[in-house]
């Protein structure tokens, strides 16, 4: 399975000349055909078989009270991901989670999800966010280079829900951030290499101690 552990995310701000336009976000297309999605309804503990988990040190996700929750006791080794354990087959996919921010958002490193190529890739690109801005990465595991490919300055409160909303359209990378009613927040393009074919993951990090939660998780494909 493709190893999320050696993610990792740099904050970094950027001003970039986009020619992407995102399209097709609304979740009233009837195009878009749901084939995977956990609302994480079930007993407290593990997060499931449908998941491949790499863990670490200081740092757990699992169900609890229906949703996913991520903890964190350090700073440090405390990078989490859990990756979809099916590759999907699709140049056109979209993925959306819900995130609740804990009583000290300001405390997220990174919460967020991506897509690697396939098995044997060296390439991630990453949606993710923190107190403060929404990022789209591209990242290379074997030298731990991160290029960032869009990031724009955001604001989250305590103890709300948003949505991560990522669509791959061919060599086009879309992500958004929605408020809890699905109005755009804010969003970050970019045009890079195309792909058909996708491992599909969560991570999270924190600068020290925090929690926070993940809930009902889709992937879709546009038919």
């Amino acid at each position: 399975m493709v190893p999320f552990k050696f993610l990792f995310f740099i904050p970094f701000f950027c001003s970039l000349l986009l020619v992407v336009s995102c399209e097709d976000s609304s979740n009233d297309n009837p195009s878009w055909k749901t084939i995977f999605e956990d609302n994480f309804d079930r007993a407290d503990g593990s997060i499931g078989s449908n998941w491949s988990v790499d863990p670490c040190l200081n740092a757990t996700m699992s169900v609890s009270n229906n949703q996913l929750l991520y903890t964190s006791t350090s700073a440090s080794n405390d990078n989490l991901g859990s990756t979809y354990v099916n590759i999907i087959s699709s140049s056109k996919t979209r993925i959306v989670i819900k995130v609740r921010t804990g009583a000290n958002a300001d405390m997220i490193e990174f919460a967020g999800f991506g897509f690697v190529p396939n098995e044997n890739s060296d390439i991630f690109y990453l949606l993710a966010v923190n107190k403060t801005y929404l990022a789209l990465e591209k990242n290379k595991f074997s030298t731990s280079e991160t290029l960032i490919l869009d990031s724009k300055n955001v604001s989250l409160d305590n103890n709300t829900d948003y949505y991560l909303e990522y669509i791959v359209d061919g060599s086009s990378f879309c992500g958004y951030l929605k408020d809890s009613s699905g109005l755009i927040i804010s969003q970050v393009t970019k045009e890079d290499l195309s792909y058909s074919s996708w491992y599909i993951g969560f991570c999270a990090g924190s600068y020290g101690p925090t929690s926070f939660s993940v809930d009902d998780f889709k992937i879709e494909i546009y038919k």
